[in-house]
């Protein structure tokens, strides 16, 4: 989208904004307001500073302004897809042209020279139109898209259950769409993934999954709050940090279910646990180190998935705190597209 230089002006700005958005399919207000956000949060700002007043993003697609926030067009931009940095020196350049032309004084022709009938009086401005609320359509496709990868999280869930069962696996394989819907669309969305998993995961298992829900909950809430709201996700240590954490905390959980709902019975471990009693461990100590050794391999290659994954739904939706899915993401559309700038911000993660 390229604009003279000597031609642009707020209006013109404003309308290739306009266009942006349009050929980002009519991205709402509220959402442009998320992704602003998840990219300032992954460039580093602080949380309670990284989010603009809805209003004020809507301002920004105003007609009939006398100025406009480089930096918050160039982020609109850049969540939109679009180069925010051409944006932001279009703004800046526009901003000074319009600073010359106010402190250059006017030229006073002689009132005797060209005598002109006095001038009516200026019309009184327009007021300004109040921000209209996200057109349902939008709302719609949004709801649409969240309801798909809640569904998509659930069949993942339940066919690493069937692939269990089918091959007599020693790993679980029923987290990884918790983890996808905890780290792409919120914890509580994990939560409800985690839930319906077990609700349905009864016509395989029968009632014994029902209290490891609470197992798979946490593990919503640990991956979910720890790459959203503590950047667990700016690097790929990080990342697989908190994927080992997730195990050590299904761990906890899930050793003292096992010893006191089955009598230590683990269904997929039972070898590990009769060869470490048989080396003289007890048998509850045995329970929890090979529940562990299990979880721990099972979180790990669902951590793999869930990168995978997140890192495509990252181009459509930024992740708060995901700067390590945005830039795979990023890659990925490179790999695909060469031409195609995606909205993920060039910056390297930390450790």
């Amino acid at each position: 989208m390229e604009t003279d230089a000597s031609d642009d002006s707020v209006d013109q700005v404003v309308r290739d904004l306009q266009r942006l958005r349009g050929e980002a399919g009519g991205t709402s207000y509220a959402e442009i307001v998320r992704r602003v956000a998840a990219l300032r949060e992954a460039s580093g700002v602080p949380d309670r500073l990284a989010r603009p007043a809805r209003t004020t993003v809507y301002d920004a697609f105003r007609q009939d302004r006398t100025r406009l926030d480089a930096d918050l067009v160039a982020d609109i931009a850049q969540a939109l897809g679009g180069d925010g940095d051409h944006f932001r020196q279009r703004c800046l350049h526009v901003r000074l042209a319009s600073e010359v032309i106010a402190t250059t004084p006017p030229v006073r022709p002689d009132r005797a020279a060209d005598p002109s009938p006095a001038t009516a009086p200026d019309a009184p401005a327009r007021p300004a139109p109040a921000p209209r609320p996200a057109d349902d359509e939008t709302v719609g496709r949004e709801t649409a898209y969240r309801a798909l990868v809640l569904l998509g999280c659930l069949a993942l869930n339940l066919l690493g259950y069937a692939t269990v069962e089918a091959f007599g696996l020693t790993i679980f394989l029923d987290m990884a769409g918790t983890g996808i819907a905890a780290i792409a669309l919120g914890p509580w969305h994990g939560v409800l993934v985690a839930i319906a998993t077990h609700l349905v995961g009864t016509g395989l298992h029968g009632l014994t999954t029902v209290p490891f829900v609470v197992v798979n909950i946490a593990g919503a809430l640990v991956w979910g709050y720890g790459v959203r709201r503590f950047g667990q996700g700016r690097s790929l240590p990080r990342f697989f940090g908190l994927t080992v954490l997730v195990g050590l905390v299904c761990t906890s959980l899930a050793t003292p279910l096992l010893l006191l709902l089955f009598g230590g019975d683990t269904g997929h471990s039972a070898g590990f646990v009769n060869g470490l009693t048989a080396l003289g461990e007890p048998h509850w100590l045995a329970v929890l180190h090979a529940n562990l050794m299990m979880s721990l391999a099972d979180k790990l290659l669902s951590g793999f998935l869930i990168l995978t994954v997140v890192s495509v739904l990252s181009c459509r939706t930024p992740v708060p705190g995901g700067h390590l899915f945005a830039v795979l993401g990023r890659l990925d559309r490179g790999a695909r597209d060469p031409g195609l700038r995606g909205w993920a911000p060039a910056r390297g993660g930390d450790a």
